[in-house]
């Protein structure tokens, strides 16, 4: 009854953890890199800006490849340009004199910063190269809303002069007339319309956990739109209006332009699927089944709910262990608790256990634990081939598992095929074929072994 109890749990705990929504994630991550305002001055130089990137998405999964992937995040982009240029224009002053004003940037720097809430939709797809380790690929694109936006000057200065070529005379430091010399620190918010950006991003996936896959990788964005309206203002006035570069007619377009590393978390929202169903092995590989049976073996057996057992293979000899007996030089005392275990009995007792861990190691969350427990399976699989192999009048029969989340023709298809992959784990243990008989059940089913004695 203990061990009914036992196995009737567990299939129980298994049973709600696979009853979960399948595909679904949460990812968080953070980057860092090149975050630039991409444009060109006439007179000047520019160069981009470092930033950050901060991200809140969820992803779906449709297989265990491909995906969608939306959320929200937010970009910081920078950029800064360097003016040593001299502008002049004609200007008429107080006594309806006209003369040129003369405007000289020294070394003038000018950084902008603009944070953007980014809206994405991406394409995403996922690939494991073994249990630990993952890639993945993401494409698509982003609306990108200006949240924030600021220009600032940070060196240099700004000389103003006024030359009256009518009488070859040039005025300067003459601050009620508008001739002076200005190293005042300058700010303002441009005016940045919303964005739309391509997004490719290419990673590694680590699996940290039954639910935790840890991702690093590069991002490039790239806008495709203009982000300013060209206007016609002068950067500085003489009256001491400072309009930013973004605003005059040194620069008509601005995309912006990124690229970086970043780091994330994905966790697993629903039951072991895509991401999460990365725990392979012979012995307990109860997601796919890809790496035991193909898809023609599935095909060619799935229809059968019930596998008939095959007829006993004739036995040439009986094997007889024969036990030495000492000559009675000393009568040796016989323990009455000595008992003979019958093989049958001793075989189920360790396919209870093997099964036990096989369902642990299906909800397991920590990789250490899932390791040991995979080790005890892997023994169990191995003592209970011994069992069978010394007692080729026993049978096993391996029920696949299965779950509800497909049709029930696929279930049948997918309990076979776990099966196959179990069988497979005892006959290379070198137990016959005949003695491990492959079975499908419908839907939501566990994975079952059942022992009985032939005659």
């Amino acid at each position: 009854m203990k061990k009914q109890f036992i196995i009737a749990l567990s299939c129980l705990t298994a049973g709600l953890m696979q009853a979960q929504q399948a595909g679904h994630y949460l990812y968080l991550g953070a980057g860092a890199g090149s975050q630039s305002l991409n444009y060109q001055i006439v007179d000047g130089t520019q160069k981009g800006g470092a930033g950050y990137t901060l991200n809140a998405a969820y992803s779906y999964f449709f297989d265990a490849h491909w995906g969608i992937q939306s959320g929200i995040g937010i970009q910081l982009f920078g950029s800064q340009s360097t003016l040593d240029m001299l502008t002049t224009e004609s200007a008429v002053d107080t006594d309806n004199q006209t003369y040129e004003l003369r405007t000289d940037y020294n070394a003038l720097i000018e950084q902008q910063r603009v944070m953007f809430l980014d809206i994405p939709l991406l394409g995403q797809y996922l690939h494991h190269f073994n249990a630990k380790w993952g890639m993945m690929a993401s494409l698509g694109a982003k609306v990108s809303l200006p949240v924030y936006r600021s220009f600032k000057t940070v060196g240099g200065d700004i000389t103003t002069t006024g030359y009256y070529s009518q009488w070859n005379l040039l005025l300067y430091d003459l601050p009620q007339h508008g001739f002076y010399t200005t190293d005042d620190t300058y700010k303002g918010k441009p005016d940045i319309k919303p964005a739309v950006m391509t997004v490719t991003e290419l990673g590694a996936l680590y699996k940290a956990s039954y639910n935790t896959e840890i991702y690093f990788g590069a991002y490039f964005n790239y806008g495709l739109n203009n982000v300013i309206d060209a206007d016609s203002k002068h950067i500085f006035l003489q009256d001491g209006t400072y309009n930013g570069i973004l605003a005059s007619t040194q620069t008509t377009e601005v995309r912006p332009v990124a690229f970086g590393l970043k780091a994330g978390v994905y966790w697993n929202l629903g039951k072991k699927s895509a991401l999460a169903g990365r725990k392979t092995g012979t012995a307990v590989d109860l997601s796919s089944g890809a790496a035991v049976a193909s898809q023609a073996q599935v095909a060619d057996v799935a229809p059968v709910v019930e596998v008939a057992v095959p007829t006993p293979q004739p036995v040439d000899t009986i094997k007889v262990v024969e036990v030495a007996v000492a000559e009675p030089v000393k009568a040796e005392p016989v323990s009455v608790d000595t008992v003979v275990v019958d093989p049958l009995e001793k075989a189920k007792e360790v396919s209870v256990l093997i099964m036990r861990d096989i369902v642990k190691n299906t909800v397991e969350t920590d990789q250490a634990e899932w390791l040991k427990t995979k080790e005890r399976i892997d023994a169990g699989i191995k003592e209970l081939s011994q069992i069978l192999i010394a007692n080729p009048d026993l049978r096993l029969t391996l029920s696949g598992h299965t779950d509800n989340s497909d049709t029930p023709a696929n279930s049948i298809k997918k309990g076979l095929s776990r099966s196959i992959s179990m069988r497979t784990a005892f006959l290379k243990n070198g137990v016959p074929a005949h003695q491990v008989i492959p079975k499908a059940k419908g839907l939501y089913a566990w994975m079952e072994f059942k022992l009985v004695r032939v005659q």
